[in-house]
């Protein structure tokens, strides 16, 4: 990147205490130049729509480097000589590009950090997630954190990588979490269970956008606080049973109309078993809502009643994953009708 200013002189007027109330105009001005697009995509990548706290882009760059100019009463900026000293030896000799290299890589680090005290603002929610998340993986024996392209991703950690691949598709990876994660899981169990995934998969690379493993953790927290209030409110009233069954049996076509291809067609499963699953699927809806009481026995006893050769340890092994999948769609769908009535 060319810059119109040279940033190698007026850096050393800056660390050096030999600046002018210029320099200090022409730094601020880079540093805005350079952290102007990483701004832009974070909003992009994100979605994050800063208008909801009173900011544009811009106003987000300034907000988010500001105490990054803050000075002493001797005026000297702490901050920036801190970071450039244990960054060079000798500021001296250092080429242009090197410097360059070496500011953004604080700008990022700058707008990383005060990014998630935005979000916060904005976002409660997603900004908590964030934070775990990021703690979570410090702490992780098997994923990392990287920034690539301006962007902070999780890897594997000690585990090719398999970059020649195409990336994680989103939708792909919101269906598997669905299936493996329990919304009381927490933050450390689901990273877990997200390394397994990622792990396991042949078609894509290893490398996932933090970003969009947050609003996946998020959505999923979400669905499930949705669904336990939900369950709250309809226990309170009464619905005649003849019509909770109507409604299981329509629920349950929907979803045998929606996951046929995916399993059937796939091949993932035989269409007898599959039948089973939406056999048993509306035995759980009724059970569970046609009463007004939890669901009596467990998931393994409703699929069993309809697979009586499956064992616990068969239903574990080859049924567990993809039935309770399918019950977790069939409840949310029924809460959805169920909320019309």
């Amino acid at each position: 990147m060319k810059l119109k200013f040279q940033l190698h002189k007026i850096l050393l007027m800056i660390l050096s205490q030999t600046y002018s109330l210029t320099d200090v105009r022409d730094f601020v001005a880079i540093c805005y130049d350079l952290a102007l697009p990483m701004i832009r995509k974070k909003i992009n990548n994100s979605k994050m729509n800063p208008l909801t706290v009173g900011m544009n882009a811009s106003d987000l760059v300034y907000d988010c480097l500001g105490d990054l100019f803050n000075r002493d009463t001797s005026g000297n900026f702490k901050q920036l000589q801190r970071y450039f000293h244990n960054k060079f030896e000798n500021l001296n000799i250092v080429t242009e590009e090197q410097i360059i290299i070496a500011l953004r890589q604080l700008l990022f680090k700058k707008i990383e950090q005060n990014i998630i005290r935005i979000y916060s603002e904005i976002d409660p929610i997603y900004g908590k997630i964030l934070r775990n998340v990021k703690l979570g993986i410090e702490n992780s024996t098997s994923l990392k954190m990287v920034e690539r392209f301006g962007e902070n991703y999780i890897t594997l950690k000690n585990v090719h990588l398999n970059e020649n691949l195409q990336a994680i598709n989103c939708e792909w990876l919101k269906q598997e979490l669905a299936r493996a994660v329990s919304i009381h899981d927490k933050i450390p169990t689901m990273l877990k269970k997200l390394y397994e995934i990622i792990n396991s998969q042949i078609e894509y690379n290893k490398i996932v956008s933090l970003d969009n493993v947050v609003r996946l953790f998020k959505e999923i927290y979400h669905v499930g606080w949705k669904l336990e209030r939900a369950e709250e409110e309809i226990y309170e009233c009464t619905t005649d049973i003849d019509d909770i069954i109507k409604i299981a049996e329509d629920v349950c076509q929907k979803i045998k109309s929606e996951l046929y291809s995916t399993y059937v067609e796939s091949g993932k499963k035989c269409e007898n078993v599959f039948n089973c699953y939406i056999y048993a699927l509306r035995d759980v809806l009724i059970a569970e809502y046609g009463n007004g009481e939890t669901i009596q026995g467990t998931y393994y006893d409703f699929l069993n009643s309809k697979l009586t050769e499956i064992t616990k340890d068969s239903y574990i092994s080859e049924h567990r994953t993809v039935f309770e999948y399918i019950a977790k769609l069939g409840k949310g769908k029924m809460l959805d009708e169920l909320h019309k009535m």
